[in-house]
Protein backbone atom coordinates (compact mmCIF):
# COMPACT_ATOMS: atom_id res chain seq x y z
CA UNK A 1 0.00 0.00 0.00
CA UNK A 2 2.83 2.39 0.89
CA UNK A 3 4.55 1.66 -2.45
CA UNK A 4 1.30 2.38 -4.29
CA UNK A 5 0.85 5.70 -2.50
CA UNK A 6 4.43 6.80 -3.19
CA UNK A 7 4.09 5.79 -6.85
CA UNK A 8 0.80 7.68 -7.24
CA UNK A 9 2.24 10.81 -5.64
CA UNK A 10 5.13 10.94 -8.16
CA UNK A 11 3.37 11.79 -11.46
CA UNK A 12 2.77 15.46 -12.18
CA UNK A 13 -0.97 16.05 -12.00
CA UNK A 14 -2.99 19.01 -13.26
CA UNK A 15 -3.94 21.68 -10.74
CA UNK A 16 -7.61 20.60 -10.89
CA UNK A 17 -6.80 17.01 -9.92
CA UNK A 18 -8.69 16.24 -6.69
CA UNK A 19 -6.67 15.37 -3.58
CA UNK A 20 -6.52 11.66 -2.81
CA UNK A 21 -8.52 12.20 0.40
CA UNK A 22 -11.65 12.82 -1.73
CA UNK A 23 -11.64 9.43 -3.41
CA UNK A 24 -12.96 7.44 -0.44
CA UNK A 25 -16.04 9.56 0.34
CA UNK A 26 -16.91 10.17 -3.32
CA UNK A 27 -16.60 6.52 -4.29
CA UNK A 28 -18.60 5.44 -1.26
CA UNK A 29 -21.57 7.49 -2.53
CA UNK A 30 -21.07 6.30 -6.11
CA UNK A 31 -20.79 2.63 -5.11
CA UNK A 32 -24.07 2.86 -3.17
CA UNK A 33 -25.73 4.30 -6.29
CA UNK A 34 -24.17 1.61 -8.48
CA UNK A 35 -25.14 -1.19 -6.05
CA UNK A 36 -28.80 -0.16 -5.90
CA UNK A 37 -29.28 0.64 -9.59
CA UNK A 38 -27.18 -2.15 -11.11
CA UNK A 39 -28.54 -4.60 -8.53
CA UNK A 40 -32.07 -3.77 -9.69
CA UNK A 41 -31.10 -4.63 -13.26
CA UNK A 42 -29.49 -7.95 -12.33
CA UNK A 43 -32.46 -8.87 -10.11
CA UNK A 44 -34.91 -8.18 -12.96
CA UNK A 45 -32.81 -10.26 -15.35
CA UNK A 46 -32.45 -13.10 -12.82
CA UNK A 47 -36.23 -13.18 -12.26
CA UNK A 48 -36.79 -13.01 -16.04
CA UNK A 49 -38.68 -9.72 -15.89
CA UNK A 50 -36.41 -8.14 -18.52
CA UNK A 51 -34.27 -9.68 -21.29
CA UNK A 52 -30.70 -10.68 -20.37
CA UNK A 53 -29.27 -8.43 -23.11
CA UNK A 54 -30.17 -5.38 -20.99
CA UNK A 55 -27.69 -6.50 -18.33
CA UNK A 56 -24.73 -6.88 -20.72
CA UNK A 57 -23.53 -3.23 -20.67
CA UNK A 58 -24.08 -3.07 -16.89
CA UNK A 59 -22.00 -6.22 -16.39
CA UNK A 60 -19.24 -4.92 -18.66
CA UNK A 61 -19.29 -1.60 -16.81
CA UNK A 62 -18.72 -3.41 -13.52
CA UNK A 63 -15.89 -5.48 -15.00
CA UNK A 64 -14.16 -2.35 -16.34
CA UNK A 65 -14.78 -0.54 -13.04
CA UNK A 66 -13.15 -3.35 -11.05
CA UNK A 67 -10.28 -3.59 -13.57
CA UNK A 68 -9.25 0.02 -12.98
CA UNK A 69 -7.47 -0.48 -9.65
CA UNK A 70 -5.29 -3.40 -10.81
CA UNK A 71 -4.40 -1.52 -14.02
CA UNK A 72 -3.69 1.84 -12.35
CA UNK A 73 -2.14 0.72 -9.09
CA UNK A 74 -1.13 -2.90 -9.70
CA UNK A 75 0.44 -2.64 -13.14
CA UNK A 76 1.01 1.11 -12.69
CA UNK A 77 0.04 1.55 -16.33
CA UNK A 78 -1.66 4.89 -16.99
CA UNK A 79 -2.35 4.14 -20.66
CA UNK A 80 -4.35 0.98 -19.91
CA UNK A 81 -6.05 2.73 -16.98
CA UNK A 82 -7.10 5.59 -19.31
CA UNK A 83 -8.43 3.11 -21.88
CA UNK A 84 -10.30 1.36 -19.08
CA UNK A 85 -11.93 4.65 -18.00
CA UNK A 86 -13.08 5.24 -21.59
CA UNK A 87 -14.61 1.75 -21.58
CA UNK A 88 -16.35 2.50 -18.25
CA UNK A 89 -17.86 5.65 -19.77
CA UNK A 90 -18.79 3.94 -23.04
CA UNK A 91 -20.53 1.01 -21.33
CA UNK A 92 -22.39 3.42 -19.04
CA UNK A 93 -23.73 5.36 -22.04
CA UNK A 94 -24.57 2.05 -23.78
CA UNK A 95 -26.40 0.89 -20.63
CA UNK A 96 -28.43 4.11 -20.57
CA UNK A 97 -29.36 3.80 -24.25
CA UNK A 98 -30.40 0.15 -24.07
CA UNK A 99 -32.34 0.80 -20.86
CA UNK A 100 -34.16 3.77 -22.37
CA UNK A 101 -35.12 1.74 -25.45
CA UNK A 102 -36.23 -1.47 -23.73
CA UNK A 103 -37.60 -0.89 -20.23
CA UNK A 104 -39.59 2.25 -19.47
CA UNK A 105 -40.22 1.28 -15.84
CA UNK A 106 -36.46 1.17 -15.12
CA UNK A 107 -35.55 4.55 -16.58
CA UNK A 108 -35.10 5.84 -13.03
CA UNK A 109 -31.76 4.02 -13.10
CA UNK A 110 -30.54 6.46 -15.74
CA UNK A 111 -31.46 9.40 -13.55
CA UNK A 112 -29.94 8.07 -10.33
CA UNK A 113 -26.66 7.44 -12.13
CA UNK A 114 -26.38 11.08 -13.25
CA UNK A 115 -24.65 11.89 -9.92
CA UNK A 116 -21.96 9.44 -11.08
CA UNK A 117 -20.93 12.14 -13.56
CA UNK A 118 -22.14 15.22 -11.68
CA UNK A 119 -20.32 14.48 -8.40
CA UNK A 120 -17.09 13.74 -10.24
CA UNK A 121 -17.35 17.09 -12.02
CA UNK A 122 -18.01 18.99 -8.79
CA UNK A 123 -15.05 17.39 -7.03
CA UNK A 124 -12.63 18.00 -9.91
CA UNK A 125 -13.69 21.47 -11.02
CA UNK A 126 -15.11 23.07 -7.86
CA UNK A 127 -14.43 21.43 -4.50
CA UNK A 128 -10.78 20.50 -5.02
CA UNK A 129 -9.81 24.01 -6.20
CA UNK A 130 -11.81 25.48 -3.28
CA UNK A 131 -9.62 23.45 -0.92
CA UNK A 132 -6.47 24.64 -2.63
CA UNK A 133 -7.65 28.23 -2.25
CA UNK A 134 -9.02 27.56 1.27
CA UNK A 135 -12.23 29.36 0.29
CA UNK A 136 -15.87 28.42 0.83
CA UNK A 137 -16.75 31.48 -1.29
CA UNK A 138 -14.92 29.87 -4.23
CA UNK A 139 -16.95 26.69 -3.65
CA UNK A 140 -20.15 28.75 -3.60
CA UNK A 141 -19.48 30.82 -6.73
CA UNK A 142 -17.90 28.15 -8.89
CA UNK A 143 -20.40 25.56 -7.68
CA UNK A 144 -23.20 27.87 -8.84
CA UNK A 145 -21.44 28.36 -12.19
CA UNK A 146 -20.91 24.60 -12.61
CA UNK A 147 -24.59 23.93 -11.84
CA UNK A 148 -25.73 26.68 -14.18
CA UNK A 149 -23.63 25.32 -17.06
CA UNK A 150 -24.59 21.67 -16.56
CA UNK A 151 -28.30 22.47 -16.29
CA UNK A 152 -28.06 24.90 -19.21
CA UNK A 153 -26.82 22.07 -21.43
CA UNK A 154 -30.13 20.30 -20.97
CA UNK A 155 -32.49 23.26 -20.72
CA UNK A 156 -31.11 25.34 -23.57
CA UNK A 157 -31.01 22.29 -25.84
CA UNK A 158 -34.70 21.71 -25.09
CA UNK A 159 -35.46 25.39 -25.63
CA UNK A 160 -33.73 25.29 -29.02
CA UNK A 161 -35.09 21.96 -30.26
CA UNK A 162 -38.51 21.31 -28.71
CA UNK A 163 -41.56 23.15 -29.92
CA UNK A 164 -43.31 25.15 -27.20
CA UNK A 165 -40.72 24.37 -24.51
CA UNK A 166 -41.63 26.91 -21.78
CA UNK A 167 -39.03 29.59 -21.10
CA UNK A 168 -40.19 29.71 -17.47
CA UNK A 169 -39.22 26.06 -16.94
CA UNK A 170 -35.80 26.83 -18.38
CA UNK A 171 -35.27 29.82 -16.07
CA UNK A 172 -36.48 27.98 -12.94
CA UNK A 173 -34.37 24.92 -13.77
CA UNK A 174 -31.25 27.02 -14.37
CA UNK A 175 -31.75 28.71 -10.99
CA UNK A 176 -32.28 25.31 -9.37
CA UNK A 177 -29.13 23.87 -10.95
CA UNK A 178 -27.01 26.80 -9.77
CA UNK A 179 -28.51 26.65 -6.26
CA UNK A 180 -28.16 22.87 -5.96
CA UNK A 181 -24.53 22.72 -7.11
CA UNK A 182 -23.53 25.73 -5.01
CA UNK A 183 -25.18 24.24 -1.91
CA UNK A 184 -23.62 20.79 -2.41
CA UNK A 185 -20.20 22.34 -3.02
CA UNK A 186 -20.28 24.57 0.07
CA UNK A 187 -21.73 21.86 2.34
CA UNK A 188 -19.16 19.31 1.13
CA UNK A 189 -16.35 21.83 1.58
CA UNK A 190 -17.47 22.75 5.13
CA UNK A 191 -17.97 19.12 6.21
CA UNK A 192 -14.57 18.15 4.84
CA UNK A 193 -12.93 21.07 6.65
CA UNK A 194 -14.78 20.21 9.86
CA UNK A 195 -13.68 16.55 9.86
CA UNK A 196 -10.16 17.48 8.82
CA UNK A 197 -9.89 15.94 5.35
Amino acid sequence: MKNTYSWYSQPIKPSWSPPSRFFGPVWLVLYVIIFISFGSIFYKVFTKQIPWIVAVPFLLNLIFNFAFTPLQFGLKDNLWAAIDILLVDATLVWAFVILWQTTADLRWIIFVNIPYLFISGLVIFVISPAFQKNSWVYALLYGALFGLITYATYDLTNLATLKDWPIMITLVDLAWGATLAASVSVITYLIAVRIGL
